[in-house]
């Protein structure tokens, strides 16, 4: 089993030292987003990159089409995988299938929410949670309903336009579970402001939703 944190930092300490080949690239690239994703709890990705003449059937058949991590690591197991020395789906993805004299994989995992994953793919077998709205609740401070009203703004700069209500309702869930006790905020048994609250929970929002940005490619342009 690959020690992925361990073969982050090698790769991040290889690219102070030199510029990484194409195949270190993708790997560093697809390493961070991972674990990342993890982090997050994040299970499902659309595997991107486009296809063009020359994508061979392991890519083509598997390009922008929706995967959960677990249909991933299995590919270790497919008969039709890359003849690569101890392949890993994860830094390979298509390895030496994917494009036509190239040793590597050109593909990408751009990681989805629950909501976009069943969207996409509506055989997946996922609890379902409603898309809903949550409002703020009518009891809160009305400064605190302003605070969280301009950090909204501030974040909608960083999201395309469906993803905003991803926004609305995480900050409305943490202004009214997190906010609305009046509680006293701590991180590492040290008491924080609200403001350093609020910028922890936006930054946690901003960085699920980098994960879940991806467009759908018609085809791959040979750099």
């Amino acid at each position: 089993m690959i020690d992925y944190f361990l073969k982050l930092n090698e790769l991040e300490a290889l690219q102070n030292q030199r510029k990484l080949t194409d195949e270190e690239y993708f790997m560093l690239n697809r390493v961070e987003k991972y674990l990342q994703a993890l982090k997050y709890d994040m299970k499902y990705f659309v595997y991107q990159g486009g296809i063009c003449p020359d994508t061979l059937d392991f890519c083509r058949k598997r390009n922008n089409n929706v995967y959960s991590i677990d249909e991933l690591m299995k590919w270790k197991e497919d008969p039709d995988k890359p003849n690569i020395e101890n392949y890993d789906p994860i830094l390979h993805l298509g390895g030496n299938k994917c494009f036509k004299n190239e040793l590597f994989c050109n593909h990408d995992l751009s990681f989805i929410n629950e909501f976009e994953a069943k969207r996409l793919r509506s055989d997946l077998k996922i609890n379902e949670i409603e898309e809903s709205e949550v409002n703020m609740n009518d009891s809160l401070d009305p400064k605190i309903k302003m605070i969280i009203e301009n950090k909204k703004n501030e974040l909608y700069i960083h999201v395309l336009p469906h993803q905003k209500w991803m926004v609305d309702r995480a900050l409305n869930i943490f202004a009214n579970e997190v906010l609305g006790k009046n509680e006293k905020l701590m991180k590492n048994n040290i008491e924080i402001s609200m403001e350093e609250a609020l910028e922890e929970a936006a930054n946690s929002i901003i960085k699920i939703i980098e994960l879940t940005k991806f467009q759908i490619f018609p085809f791959k342009l040979k750099q």
